[in-house]
């Protein structure tokens, strides 16, 4: 949320990108830094996402590798 003097005039949602703002104040500059944090956001996030990715392919390549001992991948873990 872009507040000035404690008073919230605009906000965004982090997943659509969606800009919320006061449209009695001038808000392009706040909406724009809302759009640059978002994005570090997001991209804080991914690297998190591609290392869950890359442990499920390797724990399916794995059980698949393994003789005779085959595991299920659990559910929230499976592609």
């Amino acid at each position: 949320m872009g507040e000035v003097e404690g008073e919230p005039w605009a906000a965004i949602e982090l997943e659509s990108g969606e800009v919320l703002a006061d449209p009695f104040h001038p808000t392009a500059d706040l909406a724009e830094m809302l759009r640059l944090r978002a994005a570090r956001i997001r991209a804080a996030e991914q690297p998190a996402l591609a290392s869950k990715r890359r442990f499920r392919r390797i724990t399916a390549a794995a059980a698949r590798a393994l003789p005779g001992r085959r595991r299920r991948v659990p559910a929230e873990l499976g592609p």
